[in-house]
């Protein structure tokens, strides 16, 4: 459980040795910029430095980071469901409208494009590799948490959750028996990656790949929801209710199944009973731990964020299902949510946990499935969410001694009824090419024609998108305009339909050259030129950039801050024998990091390596040229024409 008072412990952090080469990223609400930007991102990127707001260190943390999140380009991805889905389930959901340009970095895919699916998991991946060489390449580590976690502020800082985590060593290549040992894994991912449209498909994929290389740990299961239209043939006993009942001990005696859930959806008598022959129980065997109207999270304070409707608590009882009491501070510290809980901590939770028991046997569900017909579905009617728990040998995790509601306690209800409504505008996604801006939206089939409008923070703030409908798709609308302003990219495309709007960022497309021109963001366009330059400087060892350094970049450019040459002219071939020895040792390192690449295989990687090399050559040429003396000018000359050597063989 995450109840520690540093609710950045959450956060997954750097193995020592390792550096990221790809994370995946699942949330239902789209994730928030602030918190990527100033806490996750750090958290997982090997930089220098963390996020500060005074203004010259802000300068050196946005262009560090804006150069780390060039180099990893398309290698991280977050999919939610659509903003339009999430607001109409929170309203108070965050709208994203921080840091805008952090999706032309990380790419946001949305669930939608084929069918309505509402994406709840909240599942991290990253792949991890080594920072040296290894013989035979596979020196690299896949993390994993599955947890009940949005990708927002409020949901680490305001709230309690659980989650498991796993670290494991990768092998040099995927095989089927690896894979065969995750379950429901690898599908869930294909299927993901095809509910979240064009380009998402290739980024699941890739951990699909990943998970080949390793065996799932011992003693480990997964229990996955996936909407019925992404179902293959004979799937039906892998997702949801059914799959739940199968992982169920086995043995004699009951079934008994304890809930503990924030959230409760709609539910009828004929659902219920139907939930429950799923998983073989009777109703008086499953029990709801519950919160009453006096308890601190059932105030406005608390967030709102346990839901049971009163329609719904009056087809429990009927059916008989068991209400048990969560207790509270007021009753004491017996009355603890959990050993390690601080009953001054105002968060409220968020964990979705699920027990299993048959005689002596216990299996605890962590997961991001509420208590709702959408999540798990019911038999022959399947599940609409996306949603991935793990299953673990271990006993009730929170209070063990729950009170029945007596006649002093109400339990607490709300009067809002959640009904799973197709939102009217169900998805959307907007790409740009350098050139092309090119959209398209999901409606409902009884919606209005919807409008789009591209904007971006140039002077020429906005186009709009001439909308026409699929021939083969009727619900989705498709359109394309001109933008070919490379230093003002277009940002987010706006879809309204009716009084329904939904706002998506711009994938952007262009070739990793074309890309490298983009500003580097948060940073004063006289310097970002100069900063981009020392700071690719400090990443191959050559200086270390300090506050105090930006006064001297928006004079001139990066090439200054290397050491100097002079003094006394009998010292010059001293001092030019130093100076050429240092240059010699960034060449080295960034021909260290070629040789890795190549190694590796990493195309793109060599890519940027190559383009990284002609810029320090134009550094080293710049730096000859500050140079009053020929003795002076040498060194740098010499490097130069060694990289640029190098810079050729390399090509060949």
């Amino acid at each position: 459980m995450s109840m520690e008072p540093d609710w950045r412990e959450a956060l997954p952090t750097i193995p020592p040795g390792y550096r990221l080469d790809a994370a995946l990223f699942t949330t239902f609400e789209p994730a928030q910029p602030e918190l990527l930007v100033e806490h996750l991102l750090p958290s997982i990127l090997s930089l220098n430095r963390g996020f500060e707001s005074e203004p010259a260190a802000r300068s050196l943390y946005f262009g560090e980071l804006g150069l780390a999140l060039q180099r990893l380009r398309g290698r991280i991805t977050v999919i939610s469901s659509p903003a339009s889905v999430a607001r109409e389930r929170d309203p108070d959901a965050p709208t994203g409208a921080a840091y805008p340009w952090l999706w032309r970095y990380v790419a946001p895919f949305f669930t939608g494009a084929q069918s309505a699916a509402i994406q709840h998991a909240k599942l991290w991946m990253l792949h991890w590799i080594s920072e040296e060489d290894s013989a035979d390449g596979d020196d690299a580590l896949l993390e994993i948490v599955i947890s009940s976690a949005n990708l927002t502020l409020a949901s680490l800082k305001q709230q309690l959750q659980a989650g498991w985590r796993s670290l494991l060593p990768l092998g040099p290549r995927g095989t089927r028996a690896n894979l065969s040992t995750w379950g429901p894994l690898p599908r869930f991912l294909e299927a993901l990656g095809e509910s979240a449209g064009e380009g998402a498909t290739s980024r699941t994929q890739a951990f699909v790949d990943l998970l080949g290389r390793c065996g799932c740990p011992e003693g480990v299961q997964f229990v996955a929801s996936i909407p019925k239209d992404f179902q293959r043939s004979g799937e039906k006993y892998w997702w949801g209710a059914l799959a739940l009942g199968k992982a169920a001990p086995e043995g004699r005696g009951p079934l008994r199944v304890q809930i503990c859930a924030p959230f409760v959806g709609e539910w009828q008598g004929t659902a219920l009973r139907k939930w429950r022959d799923c998983l073989g129980v009777e109703p008086a065997n499953i029990a709801l731990s519950w919160i009453d109207s006096l308890h601190p999270w059932a105030g406005p304070g608390s967030g709102g964020g346990w839901c049971l409707s009163r329609r719904t608590l009056d087809v429990f009882r009927a059916e008989g299902l068991v209400l048990r009491r969560l207790g509270y501070e007021a009753e004491g510290p017996a009355s603890a949510f959990h050993d390690s809980h601080d009953l001054a901590d105002p968060r409220w939770s968020h964990a979705k946990l699920y027990l299993l028991k048959r005689g002596r046997v216990r299996r605890l569900l962590v997961t991001s499935a509420n208590f709702s017909a959408s999540a798990w579905g019911t038999d022959d009617a399947g599940p609409r969410n996306f949603e991935l728990g793990v299953l673990l040998d271990s006993e009730w995790p929170i209070q063990p001694e729950e009170q029945g509601f007596g006649e002093e306690h109400d339990v607490h209800t709300t009067d809002t009824v959640v009904k799973a409504a197709e939102a009217e505008l169900s998805w959307g996604q907007a790409l740009w090419d350098g050139e092309i801006v090119t959209v398209a939206c999901r409606v409902r089939p009884d919606a209005e024609a919807p409008r789009a409008r591209a904007s971006g923070a140039g002077p020429s703030s906005g186009a709009e998108v001439p909308l026409k409908v699929e021939p083969k798709a009727s619900r989705q609308w498709n359109g394309t305009v001109p933008w070919e302003d490379p230093k003002h990219p277009p940002l987010s495309v706006l879809f309204t339909c009716g009084e329904a709007m939904l706002e998506v960022p711009v994938l952007d497309m262009r070739s990793s050259e074309d890309f490298a021109q983009t500003p580097l963001p948060e940073i004063d366009p006289e310097a970002a030129q100069a900063l981009q330059d020392a700071l690719l400087l400090e990443s191959y060892g050559a200086l270390t950039l300090e506050s105090e350094d930006l006064p001297t970049l928006l004079r001139g450019d990066a090439s200054v801050l290397l050491s100097s040459g002079g003094g006394p002219a009998e010292n010059y071939s001293v001092e030019a024998f130093t100076e050429a020895r240092s240059l010699f040792l960034i060449v080295e390192a960034w021909a260290q990091r070629l040789q890795l690449a190549e190694s590796r295989a990493d195309a793109e990687g060599k890519k940027r390596l190559l383009a990284d090399g002609m810029r320090l050559a134009e550094l080293f040429h710049r730096r000859a040229e500050t140079q009053t003396q020929a003795g002076a000018r040498l060194p740098a000359l010499l490097v130069a024409e060694e990289l640029r050597w190098r810079l050729e063989e390399a090509r060949t």
